[in-house]
């Protein structure tokens, strides 16, 4: 069930990137921000399926600096995306 709603997030994700609203809002290099979505994604699948750290998603975020990271250039890449477009 996991794998399957962050797959659906993932998706829901990459299409509001590309809806024409978002796109015309934010400029058309918003898609690139997916990326990081992806790969914070699939860092807490690694920490709970692979790994076996079955604690609250939360604890998760604040313990895992790669999740970490990840989220702040996402934030980043998105700021830079708004107000630089």
């Amino acid at each position: 069930v996991l794998s399957v709603a962050i797959t659906l997030a993932i998706i829901c994700y990459l299409m509001f990137t590309l809806t024409p609203e978002v796109q015309a809002k934010f400029g058309t290099k918003v898609f690139y921000t997916v990326i990081f979505v992806l790969f914070a994604f699939l860092r807490y699948l690694q920490q709970t399926l692979v790994y076996n750290k079955t604690e609250s998603p939360t604890k998760i975020v604040y313990k895992d600096r790669y999740i970490q990271v990840t989220l702040l250039l996402w934030l980043t890449v998105f700021l830079l995306l708004i107000y630089f477009k």
